[in-house]
Protein backbone atom coordinates (compact mmCIF):
# COMPACT_ATOMS: atom_id res chain seq x y z
CA UNK A 1 0.00 0.00 0.00
CA UNK A 2 1.01 3.27 -1.24
CA UNK A 3 1.73 5.52 2.02
CA UNK A 4 2.21 9.35 1.50
CA UNK A 5 5.55 11.32 3.16
CA UNK A 6 4.25 13.65 6.08
CA UNK A 7 5.29 17.40 6.21
CA UNK A 8 5.19 17.69 10.22
CA UNK A 9 4.51 21.24 11.59
CA UNK A 10 4.44 21.63 15.24
CA UNK A 11 4.49 24.63 18.19
CA UNK A 12 4.40 25.09 21.52
CA UNK A 13 3.51 29.15 21.05
CA UNK A 14 0.81 29.18 18.50
CA UNK A 15 -2.07 28.69 19.13
CA UNK A 16 -3.41 25.15 17.11
CA UNK A 17 -6.21 26.58 15.28
CA UNK A 18 -4.18 29.91 13.92
CA UNK A 19 -1.33 26.89 12.86
CA UNK A 20 -3.24 25.26 10.63
CA UNK A 21 -5.42 28.22 8.86
CA UNK A 22 -1.64 29.40 8.63
CA UNK A 23 -0.28 26.65 6.13
CA UNK A 24 -2.14 26.31 2.82
CA UNK A 25 -2.34 23.83 -0.21
CA UNK A 26 -3.72 24.32 -3.05
CA UNK A 27 -6.32 25.59 -4.10
CA UNK A 28 -6.84 27.46 -0.81
CA UNK A 29 -3.39 28.58 -1.56
CA UNK A 30 -4.15 30.56 -4.67
CA UNK A 31 -4.47 34.29 -5.04
CA UNK A 32 -7.41 35.95 -4.20
CA UNK A 33 -7.71 37.76 -7.71
CA UNK A 34 -7.45 34.83 -9.35
CA UNK A 35 -11.29 33.79 -10.38
CA UNK A 36 -11.42 37.44 -11.47
CA UNK A 37 -9.01 36.53 -14.34
CA UNK A 38 -11.31 35.86 -17.55
CA UNK A 39 -9.45 32.57 -19.34
CA UNK A 40 -9.48 34.07 -22.53
CA UNK A 41 -8.61 37.78 -23.36
CA UNK A 42 -11.50 39.04 -25.28
CA UNK A 43 -13.28 36.89 -28.16
CA UNK A 44 -10.51 34.99 -29.19
CA UNK A 45 -9.76 31.21 -28.52
CA UNK A 46 -6.27 31.50 -29.39
CA UNK A 47 -5.24 34.34 -26.48
CA UNK A 48 -5.44 33.11 -23.05
CA UNK A 49 -4.90 34.22 -19.61
CA UNK A 50 -2.91 33.29 -16.38
CA UNK A 51 -6.07 31.22 -15.69
CA UNK A 52 -4.84 28.79 -18.28
CA UNK A 53 -1.45 28.87 -18.18
CA UNK A 54 0.21 25.63 -16.97
CA UNK A 55 3.26 26.89 -15.39
CA UNK A 56 1.23 29.50 -12.59
CA UNK A 57 -1.33 26.00 -12.07
CA UNK A 58 1.40 23.16 -11.68
CA UNK A 59 3.37 25.70 -9.22
CA UNK A 60 0.78 26.06 -6.71
CA UNK A 61 -0.90 22.67 -7.23
CA UNK A 62 2.42 21.40 -5.79
CA UNK A 63 3.07 23.85 -3.09
CA UNK A 64 2.10 25.12 0.39
CA UNK A 65 2.19 28.62 1.22
CA UNK A 66 2.94 30.02 4.75
CA UNK A 67 0.39 32.83 6.33
CA UNK A 68 1.91 35.41 8.72
CA UNK A 69 0.07 34.05 12.30
CA UNK A 70 -0.31 37.55 13.46
CA UNK A 71 0.46 41.31 12.35
CA UNK A 72 4.13 42.20 12.44
CA UNK A 73 5.17 45.81 12.33
CA UNK A 74 8.75 46.62 11.74
CA UNK A 75 10.16 49.98 12.35
CA UNK A 76 13.60 50.61 11.24
CA UNK A 77 16.63 52.99 10.34
CA UNK A 78 20.37 52.18 9.55
CA UNK A 79 20.97 52.16 13.52
CA UNK A 80 17.84 50.46 15.10
CA UNK A 81 14.48 48.87 14.92
CA UNK A 82 11.51 48.06 16.97
CA UNK A 83 9.42 44.91 16.02
CA UNK A 84 5.89 43.80 17.56
CA UNK A 85 4.71 40.41 16.73
CA UNK A 86 0.86 40.98 17.40
CA UNK A 87 0.41 42.47 21.16
CA UNK A 88 0.54 39.47 23.59
CA UNK A 89 3.10 37.07 24.27
CA UNK A 90 4.27 36.58 21.20
CA UNK A 91 6.19 39.43 21.88
CA UNK A 92 8.87 37.93 23.94
CA UNK A 93 12.46 39.48 22.28
CA UNK A 94 12.34 36.27 20.32
CA UNK A 95 10.54 36.55 17.23
CA UNK A 96 13.15 38.91 15.30
CA UNK A 97 16.65 38.91 14.60
CA UNK A 98 19.31 41.10 12.27
CA UNK A 99 21.70 38.96 10.71
CA UNK A 100 24.72 40.91 10.90
CA UNK A 101 26.12 42.89 7.19
CA UNK A 102 29.57 41.16 8.16
CA UNK A 103 27.84 37.85 7.15
CA UNK A 104 27.50 38.88 3.86
CA UNK A 105 25.82 42.70 2.73
CA UNK A 106 29.51 44.12 3.44
CA UNK A 107 31.03 42.59 1.09
CA UNK A 108 28.62 43.40 -2.26
CA UNK A 109 28.22 46.97 -4.14
CA UNK A 110 24.80 47.08 -3.21
CA UNK A 111 22.96 50.02 -1.77
CA UNK A 112 19.51 49.02 -1.91
CA UNK A 113 18.95 47.32 1.92
CA UNK A 114 19.89 48.59 5.39
CA UNK A 115 20.64 45.17 6.80
CA UNK A 116 18.10 41.31 6.49
CA UNK A 117 15.99 40.49 9.45
CA UNK A 118 15.18 37.12 10.50
CA UNK A 119 11.76 36.02 11.50
CA UNK A 120 11.20 33.33 13.84
CA UNK A 121 7.87 31.82 15.27
CA UNK A 122 8.20 28.86 17.33
CA UNK A 123 6.92 26.88 14.80
CA UNK A 124 9.32 23.83 14.13
CA UNK A 125 9.02 22.02 10.92
CA UNK A 126 10.13 17.94 9.57
CA UNK A 127 9.69 16.62 6.25
CA UNK A 128 12.06 13.87 4.65
CA UNK A 129 12.69 15.88 1.60
CA UNK A 130 14.11 19.25 1.51
CA UNK A 131 11.51 22.43 1.58
CA UNK A 132 12.49 25.22 -1.06
CA UNK A 133 11.48 28.94 0.60
CA UNK A 134 10.48 31.42 -1.93
CA UNK A 135 9.39 34.94 -2.03
CA UNK A 136 5.64 35.20 -2.12
CA UNK A 137 5.98 37.07 -6.07
CA UNK A 138 2.15 36.56 -6.91
CA UNK A 139 0.92 38.31 -3.91
CA UNK A 140 2.66 41.51 -4.52
CA UNK A 141 3.28 42.41 -1.15
CA UNK A 142 4.96 45.33 0.31
CA UNK A 143 7.90 42.73 1.06
CA UNK A 144 10.50 40.40 0.03
CA UNK A 145 11.21 36.73 1.71
CA UNK A 146 15.06 35.63 0.73
CA UNK A 147 14.67 32.59 -0.62
CA UNK A 148 16.52 29.08 0.66
CA UNK A 149 16.19 25.70 1.53
CA UNK A 150 15.45 24.22 4.90
CA UNK A 151 16.60 20.68 5.45
CA UNK A 152 14.95 18.87 8.14
CA UNK A 153 15.15 15.39 7.26
CA UNK A 154 17.25 14.51 10.09
CA UNK A 155 15.45 16.40 12.92
CA UNK A 156 12.84 19.30 13.19
CA UNK A 157 14.36 22.88 12.33
CA UNK A 158 12.87 26.47 12.76
CA UNK A 159 10.70 27.53 10.54
CA UNK A 160 12.31 31.04 10.00
CA UNK A 161 12.26 33.43 7.43
CA UNK A 162 14.73 36.34 6.17
CA UNK A 163 13.24 39.63 5.24
CA UNK A 164 15.45 42.43 3.82
CA UNK A 165 14.78 45.96 5.19
CA UNK A 166 15.10 48.33 2.48
CA UNK A 167 16.23 51.91 2.47
CA UNK A 168 13.64 53.62 0.81
CA UNK A 169 11.17 52.48 4.03
CA UNK A 170 11.31 52.30 7.75
CA UNK A 171 8.30 50.52 8.11
CA UNK A 172 7.29 47.13 7.09
CA UNK A 173 3.69 46.04 8.01
CA UNK A 174 2.57 42.85 7.60
CA UNK A 175 -0.89 41.97 8.33
CA UNK A 176 -2.19 38.35 9.77
CA UNK A 177 -3.03 35.85 6.70
CA UNK A 178 -0.73 37.74 4.67
CA UNK A 179 0.99 35.02 2.58
CA UNK A 180 4.65 35.31 3.72
CA UNK A 181 6.44 32.60 1.57
CA UNK A 182 5.67 29.61 -0.95
CA UNK A 183 6.95 26.10 0.17
CA UNK A 184 8.12 23.54 -2.35
CA UNK A 185 9.16 20.64 -2.23
CA UNK A 186 12.61 18.78 -3.79
CA UNK A 187 10.64 15.79 -4.75
CA UNK A 188 7.67 14.03 -6.96
CA UNK A 189 5.95 12.01 -4.26
CA UNK A 190 3.41 12.96 -2.58
CA UNK A 191 2.99 14.61 0.67
CA UNK A 192 0.62 14.73 3.59
CA UNK A 193 0.48 18.23 5.70
CA UNK A 194 0.29 17.05 9.51
CA UNK A 195 0.11 19.03 12.68
CA UNK A 196 1.64 17.38 15.37
CA UNK A 197 0.33 18.26 19.22
CA UNK A 198 3.08 17.11 21.12
CA UNK A 199 6.16 19.17 20.75
CA UNK A 200 9.24 17.66 19.63
CA UNK A 201 12.67 16.61 21.43
CA UNK A 202 15.88 17.82 19.52
CA UNK A 203 18.69 15.20 18.60
CA UNK A 204 21.02 17.62 16.42
CA UNK A 205 21.10 21.34 16.64
CA UNK A 206 21.67 22.24 19.99
CA UNK A 207 24.77 20.53 20.83
CA UNK A 208 27.40 21.78 18.33
CA UNK A 209 28.90 25.25 17.01
CA UNK A 210 28.73 23.84 13.24
CA UNK A 211 25.97 21.55 11.70
CA UNK A 212 26.53 22.47 8.19
CA UNK A 213 27.33 18.78 7.39
CA UNK A 214 24.27 17.21 9.22
CA UNK A 215 21.90 19.07 6.67
CA UNK A 216 23.64 19.61 3.39
CA UNK A 217 21.80 18.09 0.28
CA UNK A 218 23.41 16.07 -1.93
CA UNK A 219 24.17 18.27 -5.67
CA UNK A 220 22.06 16.54 -8.35
CA UNK A 221 23.40 19.51 -10.90
CA UNK A 222 26.39 19.12 -13.15
CA UNK A 223 27.78 19.58 -16.82
CA UNK A 224 29.12 16.59 -19.09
Amino acid sequence: MFFSKKFKITSNLINDSVLKESFLSYPKNIPSYFPKIPKRIGFSLRKKSLRSCSGFLNYFRNMICFLSPCDIEIIYDEKEYEVSFGKGYLNDGNRFKIHGNDQFLNFINQDKYYSVGKMLFNIKISCPYPIIINNPWWNFSNFEIVPGVINASKDYQEMNLFIPLPKNLNRIFIKKGTPLCYMLFETDKKIKIEFVKDYPTFQYGDYFFSTLKTYLNKKRISLK
